[in-house]
């Protein structure tokens, strides 16, 4: 059988006579240890954490004589001395790369730790948990930010302990503490979102439509720009009229996979002239300038992901099914229920789902056009 490893170690695992599966290990200055379990998965598994812990330095439970032993030591401590963070960094990035992870969450584990390796250039076994709070508190940002910069740096750490190049034990600066955060779920009201829909150009339309009623995020709804080959928008195509869904891919989807939004009445509605068109749902340029006219003629303030949390927050007063409304929108029911979910009432419910092209009132065109200028 193909032997355990971890690092420069390892344990033979072997069936026995009597249909049971281990092996023998002996501690240093221990008599044998025979184990025996009666699956190999099992075996392995218990292989695999005598490993660890050896690799860890818990040399109690070590499955190597003395002399494999010291010779771990010794190479475990010239790999403690030789690995300043800036390496660490480089070689944790190129095994997420590896690994799959998408570019857009590569950029965000740069923009933390890229800044951190250039401050902190020795070993990682000498930063303070002082330091990297001192490190995080100087970038001014907020405490959801603060906490998202808080985790690549404890990635970063426990990336390490992987390697080897940490003990097993937690250190100080994996044990700092988030910071709290208030959340507050912006919704629009059935009135501001009509207001919205007056002065959005055609082209536009889908992007306000497929979130304020299929919960789509803006970043499924368009292609983005920077890496417009690796995750594209959504599509016409993937819009099913006749089962009454918007089929989220996995390229797609924030999270990657794939999911079934609602084709609600309304959505229907606003779509209709584009039931036989092909290609991406909206255009692929920046969004910022149409946005900022929208805001300017209707005088309704942009709110970041307010589409989706007000189709959250109608949708569950309306139909009363969470179970239903995590499957739609792609998350945890604790998810949905802290970050989407702003409590309405059924009326305001069916007066949001209820708008339809004719209720939205007419702009006239010059005074658009003046509002924009």
């Amino acid at each position: 059988m193909k032997p355990e490893r971890v690092g420069s170690l390892s344990i033979a695992v072997r069936k026995y006579a009597d249909g049971r599966y281990g092996f023998d290990y002996k501690p240093p200055g221990e008599n044998r240890i025979k184990v025996r379990l009666s699956s190999e998965d099992d075996a392995r598994e218990r292989a695999r954490e005598i490993l660890g812990a050896a690799r860890g330095g818990h040399i109690d439970r070590m499955a190597i004589d003395e002399r494999e032993f010291a010779e771990f030591l010794k190479w475990r401590a010239e790999r403690l001395r030789e690995m300043p963070i800036p390496k660490i960094y480089a070689s944790y990035i190129a095994t997420k790369k590896r690994s799959g992870v998408t570019p857009l969450t590569i950029a965000e584990l740069q923009s933390t730790l890229r800044p951190f390796a250039e401050r902190f250039t020795g070993n990682i076994n000498h930063v303070r948990r002082e330091q990297v709070v001192k490190f995080l508190d100087e970038r001014e940002v907020s405490p959801r930010r603060w906490n998202n910069m808080r985790n690549a740096i404890v990635g970063l750490w426990r990336f390490a302990r992987r390697e080897g190049y940490l003990p097993a034990t937690l250190t100080p600066v994996e044990t700092m503490e988030t910071r709290k955060v208030s959340v507050e779920v912006k919704t629009y009201s059935p009135e501001e979102l009509l207001g919205i829909l007056a002065v959005v150009e055609k082209e536009w339309l889908p992007l306000i439509v497929l979130g304020a009623f299929c919960g789509l995020r803006p970043e499924e709804c368009q292609p983005n720009p920077r890496h417009r080959g690796y995750k594209p928008g959504l599509q016409w195509q993937n819009i099913n009229w006749n089962k009454g869904v918007v089929d989220v891919p996995a390229n797609v989807a924030k999270d990657r996979r794939r999911r079934f939004a609602p084709l609600t009445d309304a959505a229907r509605a606003f779509l209709a002239d584009w039931i036989d068109k092909t290609g991406f749902v909206v255009p692929s340029s920046a969004v910022d300038k149409p946005r900022a006219r929208w805001v300017k003629a209707s005088g309704i303030a942009w709110r970041a992901d307010a589409l989706r949390h007000s189709f959250a927050s109608y949708r569950l007063a309306l139909r009363q099914n969470m179970a239903e409304l995590t499957l739609e929108m792609g998350n945890s029911a604790a998810m949905v229920h802290r970050h989407y979910l702003d409590l309405k009432h059924r009326d305001e419910a069916e007066a949001w789902f209820g708008i339809r092209p004719e209720k939205v009132p007419k702009v006239p065109r010059c005074a658009a056009l003046q509002a924009t200028e």
